[in-house]
Order: structure tokens, then C-alpha cells, then sequence
């Protein structure tokens, strides 16, 4: 897939996967007014309510899996 995008003039950039700096970005962007989630979104309001800390390393949110309604 990273060649047909890049074939396309489009610059592969690697996923970032830090999932406690992802979390604490979601957390001030919902804070600030910077990210709004629309009601229709039912999943991801319900797994955001769902997220629990990890108790070895508090800034981290444990994985969890979430079944959709």
C-alpha cells in the first residue's frame, strides 16, 4: 500500500503508536473544544467512558477490547 501511495505523490509517514501521549492528546483536544465528537458517534463515546488507567504506569490507558453495539 506505501508504494501506491507514494506513486501518487503522497509522502508515506510511519504510524505513531504511543498510546498514553495518543490519550493525553484526546484528553486536552476534548478539554480545549478542540475536538468535538458528534452524538451520533455512539462506539467512540462509550469506549471513551470505558477507558481505565493503568495502575503500573498511570499516565498509560490499559487496552481493552470494546464490542460495538
Amino acid at each position: 500500500m506505501n508504494r501506491e501511495i507514494e506513486d501518487h505523490g503522497v509522502e508515506f509517514i510511519p504510524a505513531n503508536n504511543d498510546r498514553a501521549g495518543g490519550a493525553q492528546l484526546i484528553y486536552t483536544m476534548l478539554m480545549s473544544g478542540e475536538l468535538k465528537i458528534s452524538r451520533n458517534c455512539v462506539n467512540t463515546i462509550e469506549s471513551i467512558k470505558t477507558r481505565v488507567r493503568d495502575e503500573k504506569e498511570p499516565v498509560k490507558v490499559l487496552k481493552v477490547v470494546m464490542i460495538p453495539r
